[in-house]
């Protein structure tokens, strides 16, 4: 539920259901230390079968890139990335491995990290490169200089 409400997230199938492929879907599965990473790609592809919008799946976890390859290799899949305290690629070795080991069809950058030479040297090769969270005016212009498309909200929508 939300903070302070009765309310709660969408089921996928609920909002694939809503959406019914009027707009493109950018769908992120999260995962954390002991979590069934082919139990989460395996629900959210079995949500996705029979969807006839366009869509990608994405993740901080390069396993899920990595699965989807294997098991569904029609789907586009990307892989989030940050450099910050907060981030599992803050060395530059682990923002190699992950890549390696997701080798995804697009990167999402988070904004604070960019410019970087990792990111443009992805895009220079032909990586499309998103970037996260753009919600300002500052941000956006971020995102319009150095990645291809921005993930935006508030005021950072273009």
């Amino acid at each position: 539920r939300y903070a302070d409400s009765d309310e709660g997230p969408f089921a996928l199938t609920d909002l694939l259901e809503l959406v019914a492929g009027r707009v493109p879907l950018l769908i992120e599965i999260k995962s954390r230390p002991r979590y069934s990473v082919d139990q989460s790609c395996e629900r959210v592809m079995e949500a996705l079968s029979g969807y006839r919008g366009l869509h990608a799946v994405m993740s901080f976890d390069p396993r899920v890139a990595r699965w989807l390859r294997r098991h569904t290799p029609e789907t586009l899949r990307g892989l989030v990335m940050r450099e910050d305290e907060h981030g599992h690629t803050q060395q530059a070795w682990q923002r190699h491995l992950a890549l390696w080991i997701a080798k995804p069809d697009f990167m999402a950058y988070h904004v604070a990290a960019l410019p970087n030479r990792f990111a443009a040297d992805l895009r220079s090769y032909g990586m499309p490169l998103l970037t996260w969270t753009v919600d300002s005016p500052e941000r956006l212009a971020i995102a319009r200089t150095h990645a291809d498309a921005p993930i935006a909200e508030g005021r950072g929508l273009p």
